[in-house]
């Protein structure tokens, strides 16, 4: 037999012995267990003389993972995937990644950044300079079951429409000069009533006319303090 026929012979038995071999292949979600980050999928392209077909359920890869640990991303039905099977085995798949496609186009991001991106257009990135921007088009909610301590070596800035600050032990400010605009008005009213109040009610022991009088009956006790609102 010469080279040429045996080199042809060896490549048609190498295709028969594969036959049943099943290589990776691209495919779409066409159902996502949430509960054990488990899909099923359709071959794509699709067989004209089959006709769609849905795998069994199969793990969904993930970033991170554990026994109760894990950084995973919840699949949208129609999501274009990478399956690969184990010893090539159909009914033992695997998603190993996600790839966007025409219809699921990709988000730009700049070489060397992390974005998670929301289609409302919430996002958080980490961009090249550094920074981290962090953008809601709804609400931040946060919950803290221990102590939350921020620690700002430049300058630190909040506005908001209304503002509140509660606490059900102690608050405290501390600063070498604070000023207050509107709110700090009412504050300084306050103050000012409760010492007009104070000195106007206070009265003295009667003394002889054109003496100077005792000490007030009232004197001013920790009630009446407040620590002093100096301007900047």
């Amino acid at each position: 037999m010469s080279g040429a026929r045996l080199a042809n012979a060896i490549r048609q038995q190498a295709r028969m012995s594969t036959n049943d071999f099943a290589l990776p292949r691209l495919a779409t979600i066409s159902s996502y267990d949430a509960s054990n980050h488990a899909v099923k999928v359709q071959l794509q392209p699709e067989d004209p003389e089959i006709g769609p077909q849905e795998s069994n359920w199969m793990p969904l890869g993930a970033i991170g993972i554990g026994n109760g640990w894990g950084f995973a991303v919840g699949p949208q039905i129609d999501d274009q995937v990478l399956v690969v099977y184990e010893n090539g085995d159909f009914s033992s798949g695997t998603i190993v990644a996600r790839v966007f496609s025409v219809a699921q186009k990709a988000i730009a991001v700049p070489s060397g950044e992390i974005w998670a991106v929301h289609q409302t257009g919430s996002f958080v990135k980490m961009v090249t300079n550094g920074d981290i921007d962090v953008s809601t088009a709804g609400n931040l909610n946060a919950n803290v079951a221990g102590n939350m301590t921020a620690n700002v070596t430049g300058n630190a800035s909040t506005s908001a429409t209304n503002a509140s600050v509660t606490a059900t032990g102690t608050a405290s400010v501390t600063a070498p000069s604070i000023s207050l605009g509107a709110t700090g008005q009412s504050l300084m009213s306050f103050v000012t009533s409760a010492m007009v109040a104070f000195f106007n009610a206070h009265t003295h022991t009667s003394t002889t006319p054109g003496t100077p009088t005792s000490t007030p009956n009232q004197t001013m006790g920790s009630g009446q303090l407040t620590s002093t609102v100096k301007g900047g």
